[in-house]
């Protein structure tokens, strides 16, 4: 069959509603982070990229190749639907399956700056401000009910920051006591030295977490007030002590509360596995904090791994699993095509795309630590390009080739 061009239509029109719908699927994912379970995160991100897409191609065909245009096989579009509903799931959770799971634990890092008890310094007037954001110590109150129905052996340990830190409870079981200093007013609100000394803690084994699955629930309702008077940049300076998280396997779960640095709180928990939750009430705190401290496994197809437990093994699952629903999505690009064009370069396109994805999201993500946000949209954009291949010869209703002309 004689060959022509490839469509420069078609792919720019799939990479533009792979970008569209990375825009749609980030602004989803982020609304219904820690909402949904993770598994049905990953039906609605996928399935609904092999919807979107699947209609961008099929509008693109109907409309620039309308003379050979004859609709599409639904049938075969229906299972490819099946199959993309079925695999999502089960590559989710067998990604999600944790291979010698440790016993859960507990880090408790909880705000104990002065505008927690009694108000806060106005940065921009120097003003005192006597609005408390838990003068009641609810924050306290949140941790004795999360340890209510855990057994007597379940290990956890508090820590306590303002402008310094101290570890108020080591690491040790529920059946030491929970007898602990609960201090106010401890100053400013140092969180990227509150970080530093637990890492710190946990390399010198002041914190022996290496049995532990520990989740560290991060409470505060500040802005950080490291070096602020150099004016430096906390987002890039407390990125090396996230890595340092997730190296370890240490996931940290982030309440912001109401006056807290969202961006920031958000950040921790993204960079380490974990999962921020805001809250403007002090009556919802429990229930945040509930959510923070989640200790489900934190390994998501979508988002970082942060666990180095067989690593290499979860790093070929992501790969293989991403390139599994890459080239579903490709063969549904195909059964859309196939009536009107050659689609043996599309299956090839949507072979390397996805290939090319599923390592984009892993180095990107775990080997390079770049904003997972980023790292989707690029994924996204990879699996949809597609390269048609325009044949001069066209079909009639009868299946006999008949030149075209003109393209």
């Amino acid at each position: 069959m004689e060959k022509g061009r490839y469509s420069f239509k078609m792919l720019i029109g799939s990479i533009l509603a792979g970008l569209v719908f990375a825009v749609i699927g980030e602004v989803l994912y982020q609304a219904l982070k820690g909402i949904l379970p993770r598994v049905a995160m990953a039906e609605i991100y996928f399935v609904g990229l092999f919807l979107f897409l699947g209609l961008a191609i099929w509008l693109i065909g109907k409309t620039v190749y309308s003379r050979t245009y004859k609709g599409v096989l639904m049938n075969r579009w229906a299972i490819l639907l099946v199959a993309m509903l079925a695999l999502t799931a089960v590559f989710e959770l067998l990604y999600e399956i944790e291979i010698g799971k440790k016993d859960d634990a507990y880090i408790f890092v909880i705000d104990c700056s002065g505008s927690m008890s009694e108000g806060y310094i106005d940065m921009s007037t120097g003003e005192f401000v006597p609005n408390a954001s838990d003068p009641d110590g609810l924050r306290f109150k949140a941790i004795d009910n999360m340890l209510a129905d855990k057994p007597d052996d379940f290990q956890y340990a508090v820590y306590l920051f303002g402008s310094e830190v101290v570890c108020a409870r080591e690491m040790g079981p529920k059946s030491d006591g929970e007898d602990y200093p609960r201090d106010s007013n401890m100053g400013e609100t140092a969180i990227k030295l509150t970080l530093e000394t637990l890492m710190q803690d946990i390399k010198n084994k002041n914190t022996d977490l290496s049995k532990l699955n520990a989740r560290v629930i991060f409470l505060s309702d500040g802005v950080s007030t490291d070096n602020v008077s150099a004016g430096s940049d906390i987002y890039k300076e407390i990125l090396p002590v996230l890595e340092e998280y997730a190296a370890e396997g240490i996931s940290i779960g982030t309440v912001g509360f109401i006056g807290a640095d969202e961006n920031l709180m958000n950040l921790i928990a993204d960079k380490t596995g974990g999962m921020f939750v805001n809250v403007d009430n002090v009556n919802d705190l429990e229930d945040a904090m509930f959510k923070a401290g989640d200790l489900g496994d934190a390994r998501h197809l979508l988002g970082y791994r942060n666990s180095e437990n067989l690593n290499l093994l979860y790093a070929i699952m992501r790969i293989l699993f991403i390139i599994g629903l890459g080239v579903v999505i490709g063969l549904e690009k195909a059964v859309i095509c196939e009536k009107f064009l050659d689609t043996t370069a599309v299956l090839k396109s949507s072979v390397v795309g996805s290939a090319l994805a599923g390592i984009c999201m892993e180095i990107g993500m775990n080997g390079l630590k770049l904003p997972s946000a980023l790292i989707r949209v690029l994924a996204c954009i990879l699996i949809s390009f597609t390269l048609l291949r325009e044949d001069f010869l066209g079909r009639n209703d009868s299946g006999a080739e008949v030149r075209r002309g003109g393209r």
